[in-house]
């Protein structure tokens, strides 16, 4: 929980780390059901990013879950469609 923390306080003071950081679209479902928050927040910067729809493609054709689901949710929730 900590380091979830200090991660999310890391990307809020520097929205552009979430470029280095080495997640790519088809490593996103593993970070989705090993941290739905880290997942949702790291996506929520990569909106602008060209590279926005590999990453969306990624999380609505992995296997339906709670998490996967509650991701979505929350992107819904904090995007403006």
């Amino acid at each position: 929980q900590p380091q979830q923390q200090q991660l999310l306080s890391e990307l809020e003071a520097d929205p552009k780390l979430v470029y280095h950081c080495g997640l790519s679209p088809r490593r996103l479902p593993e970070l989705v059901e090993n941290n739905p928050t880290v997942a949702t927040e790291t996506l929520l910067r990569l909106m602008s990013s060209a590279h926005i729809t590999e990453y969306l493609q990624m999380l609505v054709n992995m296997p339906m879950s709670l998490h996967s689901m509650e991701v979505v949710n929350r992107l819904t929730t904090a995007v403006e469609l």
